[in-house]
């Protein structure tokens, strides 16, 4: 799905990194502090894409909401997208978007390497999106006094994860 940022300061460019919804916050905190590498949690700033830079891609994670929130989907740097299977009713899934972008086509059974690989790759992200869960308020790379200046903290004030 294509994400459009518009701003008159921002270059009309397209990019063909992959991008996860979480990034947006990142992106918006990266733009009002003024700080272009904002991490939160999982999510990354792209103000450094959006700027014309090449970043080192990671993995994009997504989630499925139908059945409440599980994050089970991984899109990999060649454009491969791994679906976990969370209900035993399930099967994992592994598309190519590049030559298959409508999702007709899994390739699970044809490359179980894939599965591997990118079902340890989703575990692994999951675990340290769940122990950002455990650790409510983390604020990332991000200087306490950048957010007192967007008022998200007041000055003199703590942080929420009480940095």
């Amino acid at each position: 799905m294509p994400l459009i940022v518009a701003a008159p300061w921002i270059q009309p460019r397209e990019i063909t990194s992959w991008v996860s919804l979480p990034d947006i916050s990142a992106t918006l905190l990266g733009y009002a502090t003024g700080e272009p590498m904002v991490e939160l949690g999982e999510a990354r700033s792209l103000v450094g894409l959006i700027s014309g830079r090449t970043e080192r891609f990671r993995p994009v994670l997504s989630e499925e909401t139908e059945f409440g929130l599980e994050i089970k989907t991984l899109v990999d740097e060649k454009g491969l997208k791994f679906i976990a299977a969370i209900d035993p009713s399930e099967k994992h899934a592994v598309f190519d978007l590049v030559k298959d972008p409508g999702e007709q086509h899994n390739l699970a059974t044809e490359r179980p390497d894939v599965v591997a690989r990118m079902e340890g790759v989703l575990m692994e992200r999951l675990a340290l999106a769940r122990e950002h869960k455990h650790n409510p308020g983390q604020t990332g790379n991000v200087d306490q006094s950048e957010l007192e200046k967007i008022g998200y903290v007041a000055p003199g004030k703590a942080s929420p994860d009480g940095k």
